[in-house]
This record gives C-alpha cells, structure tokens and sequence, in this order.
C-alpha cells in the first residue's frame, strides 16, 4: 500500500476503537484498510457506488490479505448497510450536500450508529448542522492543508436527548472543536477565508446596486466581523502565552523518590492509560540512568515503559535484538515493557503546525493504545542533535525505526529497510533539527496536553544513551526539572549547564554549539509547543 495522505491518516486517526467500521464512498479502500491493520476494528464494509473505485478497493484488500474482513459492497450511500451492523461510519470525498443526503435518506441506520467520522469537501456547517439538529454532538474536529486544499474531519457521537444545547453561529460555521484548539491550519483557513471574502466585497461594491447585492454585502460584511473576531481572539491568546512564563521545577538532591516528587509538585495528574518514554540504551552504555531508579514514579503513575528500534547497528536496530537488551537491562523484570514499533505497520501522526520537511510523524502504532505519556529524560549530549532532553524523546524517541529515518533524513527516506541509506545521505543539519522539532509536535498534539516532562541532569556525557562507545560524564550532576513545557525545561536545563562553574561545561557546550543543537529549541517555540519564557522554581524536600 502507497503511502497514506495526510488527510487519510486525519480520517483513520479520527476513528475510535469498535467492532464494525463501514467506509461509504471508500473509493481506494485505504481507510478500512488501516482501521484492520491497526486493531482499531475487527471487521469493516467497504462501499462505493460506483464499480472502478471498488475494484480499486478489493485490489488493496486482497493485496493486504485482508479480504476474509473487510466486506465489498457495491451500492449508493448507507443503502448498504443494515441496522446496528456498524458502530462506526466514515463518508468523506463527497460534499456537505450530499453527506447530509445520504444520511437523510437513511434514518433508521443513523439512529443506531453511535459515531461517524465525516470529511466534506464543501457546505461543512450545512453538515454540523444536520448533527446539531439530530441529536449528534460534535466530539473532534481537524483540519488538515493538502496539496493547497483545506480539509475538515468531524468526529460525532450520539449526544442523547437534552445532552446537546443549540449552537451559535460560530460554532455551525466554523466548528466548535476548532474553535477551542485554534490549531495553525486553522487559523491559516480562516486568513485565507478573510481574504476571499474581502475580495468578493470589493467586487459587489463596484457592482449596480440591487437589492441582492445589497444583502449579499451586508452577509460578507457580518462574516468578516465573525472571522475578524475569532483571528483577534487566536492572535490574544498566543500574545497571552509569549508572556505567561511556562513553570519548570527544579531540585539539586537527585535521587529516585525526588523524582516522584517533582512529578507530584507538578499537579497534574496523567489518567487512562499511560505511556512512560525512556531512554533503556545501548548494549555497551555505562551512562544510562537504570531502571530501579525510575521505579518509584513509573509505579506511582501505573504506567507502561514504551521503547521504540533503532535505526542503526546496534543491539536495538531489530525486535529480537532489541527485546533482549531490554531484558538484558532489566526493564522488562521491573516494568510491563511495549516496544510500540515490534510489528508493524507503523502510526502516522499528522504534522498539524506550519512544517518545511516532514509530510507525517512515523511512530510505533501501539502509540495510539495510550491516553497520556510520561516522558522520562536523561539529559545529557548527542551526537548528532547536540543535546538529548524532552524534545529528543518526543520526536526520535518515539518515532519507530522508519519514523527515526524519516527525521534524519528531514522527509527524504521513509522506510525502515532505507536505514542503511540514510547515513550515507544525510541533509543539511539544521533541516534534521527543524524535523526533530516538526515530529515532536506530532506527538505534543496527538496527546492534546496530557504530557508531563521530567528531565534528569546527571552522568552528563557528550554522548547520548545511544551509544555503545561513550565518554564517561564530563559535569557533575545538576538535579531534577520538572514542567508540562517540553521546550521550556530543555530551555532550562543548558542554561543550567550554561550557568554551571564546572570545569567540563565548555566541553559539554562545544557539542551543542557544534551541532548547532539550541536551533530544535527555537524551531519547537516558533511551532508553537512550548516558550522559551520560564520561570526556574527551586525546590528543597
């Protein structure tokens, strides 16, 4: 299968874990395709109306080995559906209109699916309104930029009787999920929508005057007030957050009950089920903080340590190799461990932020198993980013063997077995820089705010974790940060070496400076996932 676009992934990421998905207009069969081979469902009905787009479609299917459960059907709208046989419904790459037709035309199977994930390519709050009006509520929105095209993806679940008041006008026009996020696409939209419509108000000024020419400039003009009102709203709050200081404890005693501390101070408390990104290193690693001393707070959260392969030789470059090490170490007697990348296929993360790059993220799919991550950093040097803290396990530490390929390559090489490729071809560097800051937004946005960072500044090496042949530490240990900003504690954490009267800093600093490794930092806030602005809180237990 080629790759998915990233309005596909959108689709299949906006598609909650069920039974029976059906994907009415599947037209390439890409997205039941997905929704199997990802567990999100364990059966699906691919329809289309028309004979060439399912041919296409049963192609894939039989292509994936998948044909014994996904169900090909030839039919118009959800005519080909019976009731209660799917509790989730995707329709996308049709228009507004005839969404809102075709469920129309089928009452009695909207009335017992609890979910359906809608992508109209036009007349979308003609589409909100439809689910307002029939007791749906819009849990998600998206909104992705594609090949210069703006597309939403609408996620709605049955609100129940009175469990859904009216909605105001902006929220049927521009939808009320993404008026909350106010994501960079979306406010791109609404720019580019400002514009035209000034546009089409220049041209009915210079028209003869009518009475509906007369109408139609006092509804463009009452739109550009609404649109004009929701960029200044966007505009304030990303002004509010350049000023509010981002806090980042911070504690010199370092040791394992300090760290459940930090993570306490903190106030937030990580729900569901949680992922705990380490750094369980390299066969040969002397620096590696270890497993009994990340326990007290792994124990605490109740959460799962993730790892993901390499993409290098090493002992983590395979998941044979890799499980072993990690059993070697120790991970796997202390914790329940998930090596998110051990099967395939992979996760793609949309890349949601203004991107030079990166098409997509590549993680391990378990990633999508979580409802919240705990990333645990040992902060220390790299060899090839400078530095390794909260934004290297974000972005390369979650990424699986393809994804860590796709960030070094800034987007050129995609696939695992291009490993041996990319070494041999790498870009300029700070275009893997600026990748590591576009991937770690992926993961930022994916969890929606439920991260907590902790960053641990002992056995300070030049060299990260990752290496089997590494210099033994050249600062003495600093202590614990804490923060829910991944870019203000990496902030935090060189002005601390920076700060530091120790005799190694000028080594320590001579391998960022040399990789130019503050530039993930400033591409991260620029992004929009964190600010440099922050206020250091010494902590003494």
């Amino acid at each position: 299968m080629k790759a998915p676009s990233e309005r596909i992934m959108t689709i299949f990421r906006m598609v909650s874990p069920g039974t029976v998905a059906a994907d009415i207009g599947t037209d390439h069969g890409m997205v039941p395709v997905l929704l199997l081979k990802n567990g999100v469902v364990s059966r699906a009905v691919a329809s289309d109306v028309r004979k060439g787009p399912l041919l296409r479609a049963k192609k894939l299917i039989e292509e994936e080995g998948l044909e014994d459960r996904i169900d090909c059907r030839l039919g118009d709208g959800l005519q080909t559906l019976s009731e209660r046989e799917a509790d989730r419904v995707i329709i996308a790459g049709v228009g507004g209109g005839l969404i809102v037709r075709i469920l129309e035309e089928s009452e009695a199977i909207v009335r017992s699916t609890p979910e359906f994930v809608l992508s109209p390519h036009s007349d979308v709050p003609k589409v909100r309104e439809y689910l307002f009006r029939n007791g749906f509520s819009v849990a998600d929105e998206e909104m992705v930029l594609e090949d210069g095209k703006y597309y939403t993806v609408i996620r709605a679940v049955r609100a129940g009787k009175g469990k859904e008041k009216d909605p105001d006008e902006q929220s049927l026009l521009f939808g009320p999920a993404l008026l909350k996020k106010r994501t960079p696409v979306f406010l791109g939209w609404l720019s580019a929508e400002e514009k035209k419509t000034r546009e089409i108000l220049e041209k009915l000024e210079r028209s003869a005057p009518s009475c509906r020419t007369a109408k139609l400039k006092q509804e463009k003009r009452h739109l550009l007030e609404m649109i004009g009102t929701v960029l200044a709203d966007g505009k304030a709050a990303k002004e509010r957050q350049m000023k509010e200081k981002a806090k980042v404890l911070f504690t010199r005693e370092i040791t394992a009950e300090n760290v459940l501390r930090m993570y306490e101070a903190l106030g937030k408390k990580l729900t569901g089920k949680i992922a705990v990104k380490v750094h369980s290193g390299e066969d040969g690693n002397q620096n590696f903080l270890k497993p009994e001393f990340w326990k007290p707070v792994v124990d605490h959260v109740g959460g799962t340590v993730v790892e993901c392969n390499t993409a290098y030789g090493g002992a983590r470059n395979t998941t044979a190799k890799h499980l072993k090490l990690i059993r070697k170490h120790g991970w796997s007697r202390v914790f329940s461990v998930d090596l998110m990348d051990a099967e395939g296929p992979d996760m793609e993360l949309p890349i949601l932020r203004p991107k030079k790059h990166l098409k997509s993220d590549i993680v391990g799919k378990n990633l999508r198993n979580y409802d919240s991550m705990l990333v645990l950093a040992h902060f220390k040097g790299h060899p090839m980013g400078g530095f390794g803290g909260a934004l290297k396990q974000l972005s390369i530490g979650v990424a699986s063997t393809a994804g860590k390929v796709n960030i070094h390559s800034a987007g050129k090489y995609v696939k695992a077995e291009e490993q041996s490729v990319v070494w041999n071809d790498l870009p300029a560097q700070d275009a893997f820089l600026e990748s590591m800051a576009e991937a770690a937004s992926a993961v930022v946005d994916h969890f929606a705010g439920e991260i907590v960072y902790v960053n641990v500044m002992a056995n300070m090496s030049v060299d990260c974790d990752c290496c089997a042949v590494a210099e033994d530490p050249c600062l003495k240990d600093i202590g614990i940060l804490a923060s829910l900003d991944p870019v203000a504690i990496d902030r935090a954490c060189l002005d601390l070496v920076k700060a530091s009267k120790d005799i190694g800093r000028e080594h320590f600093m001579e391998r960022v400076n040399s990789r130019n490794g503050e530039h993930t930092i400033d591409v991260a806030e620029e992004l929009g996932i964190g600010t440099t602005n922050y206020e250091l809180v010494e902590l003494k237990f």
